[in-house]
């Protein structure tokens, strides 16, 4: 479909420049509310009023002139934060929960007031490296599979695993009618073994290692892409600049 044309004003001797524009969707999520594919749903639900009309898609162009409102408020772009966390048990990766202790608790006012949100999830019990932040964009990046960006988790098991069962892990486990191939599956102990994944399928390593007999006694993210976590506190956060986390996640890194 054809993007909104962009308002001109006449009276401007410069009305013949275009402002620089940015798609709806994308521009939701420099608002910090979501990544792409959250704040499309939005969109969809009706509830993104551009100049007060109910915006028709995510591919709506809007420049700086443009009046964008989220459930009859007016949202704007927010300073950027980036923050890696090392997420205790006992807490959800939420930005709201009425029963539970969420990541965002963990954070001070100042950060929790620029709207952050984890990028992908950790059950509650599970522990380890997270990435909270309020860039959409970013967030996308980080998640989407075209970017091929795994996550390393080293799992503690119930009892020893064999060999069978490691090669059987190796080549693949079917989830929900769906064929899930690790990346790879090494052992670290008779009974803890590092598993390295590319989907994001709802609790898939527990669910796999059920799958083959054997239940999760503790599950933490070690690394996301080349992005290592090793000395930041269970429970302790580092706030980083989008660079910076970039280059480590892709070039390699140590928290």
């Amino acid at each position: 479909m054809k993007e909104m044309p962009l308002k001109e004003n006449s009276q401007n001797e410069n009305s013949t420049k275009r402002k620089k524009t940015v798609r709806l969707n994308k521009y939701l999520a420099m608002c910090g509310l979501g990544s792409r594919r959250k704040v499309e749903k939005l969109i969809v639900e009706g509830r993104v009023k551009i100049d007060g009309q109910v915006a028709p898609g995510p591919w709506v162009a809007i420049n700086s002139d443009t009046k964008v409102l989220v459930d009859e408020r007016t949202v704007v772009p927010l300073k950027k934060v980036y923050i890696a966390m090392n997420k205790p048990r006992n807490c959800v990766c939420a930005v709201t929960d009425a029963r539970h202790k969420t990541v965002l608790d963990l954070l001070p006012k100042k950060l929790r007031d620029y709207h952050p949100f984890p990028v992908g999830r950790l059950d509650k019990n599970s522990t380890g490296l997270l990435i909270l932040t309020n860039d959409g964009e970013f967030a996308n990046n980080l998640i989407h599979p075209r970017n091929n960006i795994t996550k390393t988790y080293e799992v503690v098991l119930d009892k020893p695993i064999a060999q069978k069962d490691i090669a059987k892990w190796k080549k693949g486990l079917r989830i929900d009618r769906k064929f899930i191939r690790p990346k790879s599956v090494k052992t670290l102990a008779e009974n803890c073994c590092e598993v390295e994944i590319y989907e994001g399928v709802k609790r898939e390593v527990r669910r796999m290692a059920e799958i083959l007999g054997y239940k999760v006694i503790k599950l933490t993210r070690t690394k996301i892409g080349n992005l290592q976590l090793k000395t930041l506190k269970e429970g302790s956060f580092l706030k980083l600049q989008r660079e910076e986390l970039s280059l480590m996640i892709r070039n390699g890194g140590v928290i």
